[in-house]
């Protein structure tokens, strides 16, 4: 049997996490391709807030949105965003899926490793 649903290992440094599921196939009006959706979940606090370490605001946008308290919406464990991705087998469309919200994940792990670094640093030129 064909995966139905993917879900990746946490990321080291936000936690954040990946699944990647079977959707459907396209509207006979939009086309032949299949469709799968993928999930970004970011661990939230106490609040259901994503963590202070993480709310760069405009300075960090993941999926089109900037790293507010809210970002994203409320779930049990985390918050979530998705999106859709089209291709023309499953195999393609997991992929193209995994690849982009990597991408997406990345950009909030730089961010983290980058401010925890600026901290380093300064601590490193105290006087």
């Amino acid at each position: 049997m064909k995966t139905q649903t993917y879900t990746s290992t946490p990321f080291a440094v936000s936690g954040a996490y990946i699944v990647i599921s079977r959707v459907s196939q396209q509207a006979p009006a939009s086309g032949d391709g299949i469709i799968v959706n993928a999930v970004l979940h970011i661990p939230h606090d106490e609040q259901h807030n994503i963590p202070f370490e993480m709310r760069f605001h405009a300075r960090c946008a993941v999926l089109n949105a900037d790293m507010h308290s809210t970002w994203g919406s409320p779930g049990e464990k985390s918050r979530w965003r998705g999106q859709l991705f089209t291709a023309s087998t499953w195999g393609e469309a997991f992929g193209n899926a995994e690849t982009f919200m990597t991408n997406e994940v990345m950009k909030l792990e730089n961010a983290i490793v980058a401010r925890r670094q600026a901290l380093v640093d300064a601590e490193g030129n105290a006087q």
